[in-house]
C-alpha cells in the first residue's frame, strides 16, 4: 500500500519554502487604500541617481529612465516622518497642522525597493514601521495614498501593584480612535479618542495576575482607514504589598519594533518559536486573532510574510 505523506509536512514544506523567498524578498504589501485624501502639503524628495556600475536598490536596474513613487496619509500632527529605503534613512519631512502628508519621491530607477515609514512625536517617541515593498519595474508612476501610520505609545509606570492602574499616552492623527489591547486578558480592548494634537492618554486597569504582558495600540479614522499595530510596550504587575522599585527594570518598558502577533510568546524577540506556533495554525480553522496579523481570519503565507520581516533570531 502505497504511504501518504500527513498534510502537516505539505504545509511545513510549504511554509519553509515561504521562509526563505520572505527572507530573501521582505516582502509585506501595505492594505489597499479606502478612501480618498484631501488637505495636505506634498513634498517632493529627488533620489540621488547612481553613477553606472554602482548599483542601486535591492533588485535595481543600471541608470535609466526613472519615476515617481507617492506616498500619502495621516499621522500627528506637525510630526517629523522619516521614510527608509533598504534599511537606510532616505529622508524626512513633516506632516501639516492637521497631520496629513503627501511626499513624491522623484528619479526612481526601475527596481524593486524596501521602504519603510514611522513617524517621531513631540515627545522624541517614534512610532512602529510600515513596511512597504515597491516594484518600480514598469517604469509607471506607483501611488499609495491613506497611509496611517501607526500611533506612538507609551506607559506609565512600567511596574506597577496588582489591582492598580496603569496611565497609556501617545500621538496619532488626531480625532482617530485608537484601540489598546492589554496582553493581560483577552476581553481588554479600550478605545480612544485621539484630540486636536494627536494625543490620547487613559487609565488601564493593571488587574491581579502578576507577571509581564504587553500593551499595544492600533488606530483607525471616521474615514475607514485603520493603522498597522504600534510597538509593543511591556509592564509588570507584582504582589499588592511589593514595594515598587524606583530604578528602571530591565526588560520592562520595553518598547518591541514589531506588531504582537509576530511575537506570540511574548519574549521581545521574533524567531523559530513564533515561526512554530504560526506554523501550528498554518491554514486552521478559526486561529488566535493575535497571531493573525492581517486580521483577514486565516494563517497563510501573508502572515508569515509579516513574521519574517521581522524576524530578530
Amino acid at each position: 500500500m502505497e504511504s501518504k505523506r500527513p498534510k502537516n509536512v505539505y504545509h511545513l514544506i510549504i511554509a519553509a519554502s515561504f521562509v526563505l523567498t520572505a527572507v530573501f524578498f521582505g516582502n509585506y504589501l501595505i492594505r489597499d487604500s479606502i478612501a480618498q485624501m484631501t488637505d495636505f502639503d506634498e513634498v517632493d524628495i529627488t533620489a540621488v541617481v547612481p553613477a553606472p556600475g554602482s548599483g542601486g536598490g535591492s533588485g535595481s536596474s543600471a541608470v535609466g529612465p526613472s519615476t515617481t513613487v507617492t506616498l500619502s496619509g495621516f499621522t500627528a500632527p506637525s510630526s517629523r516622518v522619516i521614510i527608509l529605503k533598504d534599511g537606510q534613512i532616505f529622508n524626512t519631512f513633516y506632516s501639516n497642522e492637521n497631520g496629513a502628508f503627501a511626499v513624491n519621491l522623484n528619479n526612481q530607477s526601475a527596481g524593486v525597493y524596501n521602504f519603510g515609514l514611522y513617524f517621531q512625536d513631540q515627545r522624541g517617541v517614534t512610532s512602529n514601521i510600515i513596511p512597504l515593498q515597491i516594484n518600480t519595474m514598469s517604469l509607471v508612476p506607483v501611488n499609495i495614498p491613506n497611509i496611517l501610520i501607526p500611533p506612538t505609545l507609551t506607559l506609565s509606570p512600567t511596574v506597577v501593584n496588582a489591582g492598580n492602574t496603569l496611565i497609556a499616552e501617545g500621538y496619532t492623527a488626531p480625532g482617530a480612535t485608537v484601540f489598546l489591547t492589554n496582553s493581560a486578558s483577552t476581553n481588554s480592548l479600550i478605545s480612544l479618542i485621539a484630540d486636536s494634537a494627536g494625543k490620547f492618554s487613559g487609565q488601564i486597569p493593571a488587574g491581579f495576575r502578576l507577571g509581564e504582558f504587553t500593551i499595544t495600540a492600533k488606530s483607525r479614522m471616521a474615514t475607514g482607514q485603520e493603522s498597522l499595530p504600534s510597538r509593543n510596550v511591556i509592564y509588570r504587575v507584582i504582589g499588592v504589598d511589593e514595594v515598587v522599585p524606583e530604578s528602571p527594570v530591565a526588560g520592562v518598558g520595553l518598547v518591541t519594533n514589531f506588531p504582537s502577533c509576530v511575537d506570540p510568546n511574548r519574549n521581545g524577540r521574533v524567531n523559530l518559536i513564533d515561526f512554530s506556533i504560526m506554523l501550528f495554525w498554518y491554514e486552521k480553522p478559526n486561529p488566535p486573532v493575535a497571531i493573525d496579523c492581517n486580521s483577514d481570519g486565516v494563517v497563510n503565507l501573508k502572515d508569515f510574510s509579516i513574521l519574517m520581516y521581522f524576524w530578530t533570531g
